[in-house]
């Protein structure tokens, strides 16, 4: 276990002046990394859960399937990317195909 890092900041509340400690030690930087890597990939799947329904439903047209899109991808997080492809079928009917990249 390495030497735990320590930061001082003055922090004026509504309260008044206060000195505030931060200690940093390379086991709690580690333990955060994993907690934010679990968080990630939770926020991954929903998200591919997500857009595997959208990519599986049919639209009235182009400009349904885009609106839908549009309605469905607010909330994205910054990180994510999705790159829609939108396909006509034999029966005119109208899909989203999604492809999911995560951007870190």
């Amino acid at each position: 276990m390495g030497k735990p890092d320590f930061l001082t900041q003055p922090m004026t509340l509504p309260q008044g002046q206060e000195r505030w400690v931060v200690v940093r030690t390379n086991q709690a930087e580690t333990r955060a990394q994993a907690t934010l890597k679990r968080q990630v990939e939770k926020a991954e799947r929903q998200w591919k859960q997500k857009l595997w329904h959208l990519s599986n439903q049919h639209f009235a047209g182009f400009a349904d399937a885009q609106c839908i899109l549009a309605r469905k991808l607010k909330g994205l997080l910054v990180w994510l990317e999705v790159q829609s492809e939108f396909v006509s079928s034999d029966l005119q009917e109208k899909r989203i195909v999604n492809q999911f990249t995560q951007n870190l």
